[in-house]
Protein backbone atom coordinates (compact mmCIF):
# COMPACT_ATOMS: atom_id res chain seq x y z
CA UNK A 1 0.00 0.00 0.00
CA UNK A 2 1.55 3.22 -1.42
CA UNK A 3 0.24 5.54 1.34
CA UNK A 4 3.02 8.31 0.47
CA UNK A 5 0.16 11.01 0.01
CA UNK A 6 -1.87 10.67 2.82
CA UNK A 7 -1.83 12.74 6.04
CA UNK A 8 0.01 10.45 9.02
CA UNK A 9 -3.31 10.54 11.29
CA UNK A 10 -5.29 8.40 7.96
CA UNK A 11 -1.68 6.30 7.35
CA UNK A 12 -2.03 5.46 10.82
CA UNK A 13 -5.77 4.93 10.79
CA UNK A 14 -5.80 2.81 7.51
CA UNK A 15 -3.40 0.32 9.28
CA UNK A 16 -5.49 -0.83 11.13
CA UNK A 17 -8.77 -1.10 9.40
CA UNK A 18 -10.46 -3.85 10.09
CA UNK A 19 -12.35 -5.61 7.11
CA UNK A 20 -15.71 -4.22 7.38
CA UNK A 21 -18.85 -4.08 5.08
CA UNK A 22 -21.74 -1.63 5.01
CA UNK A 23 -25.15 -2.58 2.84
CA UNK A 24 -27.05 -0.59 1.03
CA UNK A 25 -30.55 -1.91 0.30
CA UNK A 26 -32.39 -1.22 -2.77
CA UNK A 27 -35.67 -1.90 -4.63
CA UNK A 28 -34.53 -1.77 -8.17
CA UNK A 29 -30.16 -2.67 -7.73
CA UNK A 30 -30.24 -5.23 -5.05
CA UNK A 31 -27.60 -4.97 -2.26
CA UNK A 32 -24.79 -2.43 -2.92
CA UNK A 33 -22.18 -2.38 -0.25
CA UNK A 34 -18.70 -1.04 0.73
CA UNK A 35 -15.94 -3.46 1.52
CA UNK A 36 -13.41 -1.45 2.86
CA UNK A 37 -9.80 -3.13 4.10
CA UNK A 38 -6.15 -1.60 5.25
CA UNK A 39 -4.99 -2.23 1.45
CA UNK A 40 -8.42 -0.60 -0.02
CA UNK A 41 -12.11 0.08 -0.62
CA UNK A 42 -14.42 -1.69 -3.07
CA UNK A 43 -17.81 0.03 -3.51
CA UNK A 44 -20.67 -1.56 -5.36
CA UNK A 45 -23.62 0.03 -6.47
CA UNK A 46 -26.07 -3.05 -6.64
CA UNK A 47 -26.79 -5.07 -9.25
CA UNK A 48 -24.31 -8.01 -8.53
CA UNK A 49 -26.36 -10.00 -5.57
CA UNK A 50 -30.66 -9.23 -5.13
CA UNK A 51 -29.76 -10.97 -1.56
CA UNK A 52 -26.71 -10.70 0.46
CA UNK A 53 -24.45 -13.76 0.34
CA UNK A 54 -22.63 -14.11 3.29
CA UNK A 55 -24.36 -16.60 5.80
CA UNK A 56 -23.16 -17.98 9.27
CA UNK A 57 -24.59 -21.53 10.79
CA UNK A 58 -24.24 -21.95 14.76
CA UNK A 59 -25.14 -24.52 17.21
CA UNK A 60 -24.51 -27.89 14.41
CA UNK A 61 -24.71 -30.93 16.74
CA UNK A 62 -22.26 -33.48 16.35
CA UNK A 63 -25.14 -35.75 15.20
CA UNK A 64 -26.05 -33.67 12.55
CA UNK A 65 -22.20 -33.19 11.92
CA UNK A 66 -22.30 -37.30 11.58
CA UNK A 67 -25.11 -37.68 9.76
CA UNK A 68 -24.31 -35.01 7.37
CA UNK A 69 -20.48 -36.44 6.18
CA UNK A 70 -21.70 -39.67 6.58
CA UNK A 71 -24.03 -39.49 3.97
CA UNK A 72 -21.74 -37.11 1.67
CA UNK A 73 -19.05 -40.12 2.38
CA UNK A 74 -21.46 -43.10 0.61
CA UNK A 75 -22.92 -40.83 -2.10
CA UNK A 76 -26.48 -40.57 -0.42
CA UNK A 77 -26.28 -36.39 0.02
CA UNK A 78 -29.33 -34.79 -0.59
CA UNK A 79 -31.16 -31.46 0.49
CA UNK A 80 -33.59 -33.63 2.39
CA UNK A 81 -30.47 -34.83 5.06
CA UNK A 82 -30.05 -30.73 6.15
CA UNK A 83 -34.06 -30.46 6.79
CA UNK A 84 -33.87 -30.33 10.49
CA UNK A 85 -30.24 -29.29 10.88
CA UNK A 86 -28.67 -26.03 11.68
CA UNK A 87 -28.34 -26.07 8.11
CA UNK A 88 -31.72 -26.34 6.75
CA UNK A 89 -31.53 -22.48 5.56
CA UNK A 90 -29.70 -23.89 2.82
CA UNK A 91 -32.12 -26.44 1.54
CA UNK A 92 -34.61 -23.64 1.20
CA UNK A 93 -32.30 -21.61 -0.29
CA UNK A 94 -31.65 -24.52 -3.05
CA UNK A 95 -35.30 -25.58 -3.01
CA UNK A 96 -36.44 -21.78 -3.86
CA UNK A 97 -33.71 -21.39 -6.41
CA UNK A 98 -34.69 -24.70 -7.85
CA UNK A 99 -38.32 -24.08 -8.68
CA UNK A 100 -37.50 -20.70 -10.18
CA UNK A 101 -34.67 -21.48 -12.43
CA UNK A 102 -35.59 -24.76 -14.32
CA UNK A 103 -32.39 -24.77 -16.45
CA UNK A 104 -30.08 -23.66 -14.40
CA UNK A 105 -30.58 -26.21 -11.08
CA UNK A 106 -28.01 -26.01 -8.44
CA UNK A 107 -27.17 -29.78 -7.50
CA UNK A 108 -26.01 -30.66 -4.26
CA UNK A 109 -22.41 -32.04 -5.79
CA UNK A 110 -21.62 -28.15 -6.85
CA UNK A 111 -21.02 -27.83 -2.79
CA UNK A 112 -20.90 -30.79 -0.96
CA UNK A 113 -17.55 -30.97 -1.09
CA UNK A 114 -16.98 -27.59 0.88
CA UNK A 115 -19.59 -28.71 3.49
CA UNK A 116 -17.70 -32.01 3.54
CA UNK A 117 -14.60 -29.73 4.51
CA UNK A 118 -15.28 -27.06 6.81
CA UNK A 119 -17.64 -29.94 8.80
CA UNK A 120 -14.10 -31.69 9.34
CA UNK A 121 -11.86 -28.46 9.82
CA UNK A 122 -14.23 -26.86 12.32
CA UNK A 123 -16.28 -27.95 15.48
CA UNK A 124 -18.07 -24.53 15.81
CA UNK A 125 -20.31 -22.35 13.39
CA UNK A 126 -19.67 -22.95 9.73
CA UNK A 127 -19.79 -19.93 7.35
CA UNK A 128 -21.11 -19.64 3.77
CA UNK A 129 -20.97 -18.12 0.71
CA UNK A 130 -24.44 -18.46 -1.27
CA UNK A 131 -25.03 -16.25 -4.44
CA UNK A 132 -27.83 -17.87 -6.20
CA UNK A 133 -28.40 -15.37 -8.27
CA UNK A 134 -30.19 -16.92 -11.83
CA UNK A 135 -27.17 -15.63 -13.99
CA UNK A 136 -24.73 -17.45 -11.75
CA UNK A 137 -24.94 -19.57 -8.80
CA UNK A 138 -22.00 -20.88 -6.45
CA UNK A 139 -22.64 -22.34 -2.53
CA UNK A 140 -19.25 -22.56 -0.88
CA UNK A 141 -18.50 -23.19 2.72
CA UNK A 142 -15.83 -22.34 5.13
CA UNK A 143 -15.16 -23.82 8.47
CA UNK A 144 -14.56 -20.35 10.28
CA UNK A 145 -15.38 -16.46 9.72
CA UNK A 146 -11.32 -16.03 8.94
CA UNK A 147 -11.68 -17.93 6.07
CA UNK A 148 -15.19 -16.45 4.58
CA UNK A 149 -13.47 -13.32 5.59
CA UNK A 150 -10.56 -13.76 2.88
CA UNK A 151 -12.73 -15.46 -0.08
CA UNK A 152 -14.78 -12.75 -0.10
CA UNK A 153 -12.07 -10.16 -0.14
CA UNK A 154 -10.47 -11.50 -3.07
CA UNK A 155 -13.29 -11.88 -5.18
CA UNK A 156 -12.99 -7.65 -5.34
CA UNK A 157 -10.25 -5.19 -6.50
CA UNK A 158 -9.54 -2.97 -4.03
CA UNK A 159 -9.12 0.91 -5.03
CA UNK A 160 -6.20 2.21 -2.87
CA UNK A 161 -6.67 4.69 -0.21
CA UNK A 162 -4.54 7.35 -2.25
CA UNK A 163 -7.08 7.64 -4.77
CA UNK A 164 -9.76 9.18 -2.33
CA UNK A 165 -10.00 12.74 -1.12
CA UNK A 166 -9.73 13.61 2.92
CA UNK A 167 -13.36 13.96 3.23
CA UNK A 168 -13.84 10.61 1.31
CA UNK A 169 -11.30 8.79 3.63
CA UNK A 170 -12.70 10.35 7.14
CA UNK A 171 -16.45 9.01 5.40
CA UNK A 172 -14.85 5.38 5.33
CA UNK A 173 -12.96 5.47 8.68
CA UNK A 174 -15.99 6.07 10.08
CA UNK A 175 -17.66 3.00 8.56
CA UNK A 176 -14.63 0.99 9.97
CA UNK A 177 -15.16 1.94 13.43
CA UNK A 178 -17.81 -1.00 13.29
CA UNK A 179 -15.35 -3.48 11.58
CA UNK A 180 -16.39 -6.68 10.40
CA UNK A 181 -18.22 -8.59 7.29
CA UNK A 182 -21.92 -8.79 7.01
CA UNK A 183 -23.60 -11.99 7.39
CA UNK A 184 -26.95 -13.53 8.12
CA UNK A 185 -27.63 -15.93 10.32
CA UNK A 186 -30.64 -18.40 10.58
CA UNK A 187 -32.79 -16.17 12.08
CA UNK A 188 -31.63 -12.60 11.32
CA UNK A 189 -28.96 -10.32 10.19
CA UNK A 190 -25.99 -10.06 12.74
CA UNK A 191 -23.58 -8.00 12.22
CA UNK A 192 -24.33 -5.82 9.45
CA UNK A 193 -24.41 -2.35 9.22
CA UNK A 194 -27.14 -0.94 7.06
CA UNK A 195 -26.35 2.87 5.14
CA UNK A 196 -29.45 5.41 5.85
CA UNK A 197 -30.26 5.58 1.79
Amino acid sequence: MNTNFLSPENRTAISKVVPTTELVYSYDLGVGFTLITSDGVYEEQGGNFSEWPLYRFRDISDSSRTIISHSIETRMFSLEILKGTSLEAVAALVEDYNKNNEDKKISVADFQVSLYSALHDSSGDLFAFCSLESWEHEIKFFPSYHEMEQDFIARYVLTPWTEFDEEEISRLLEIAKDPGICYYTADSVNRCKVADV
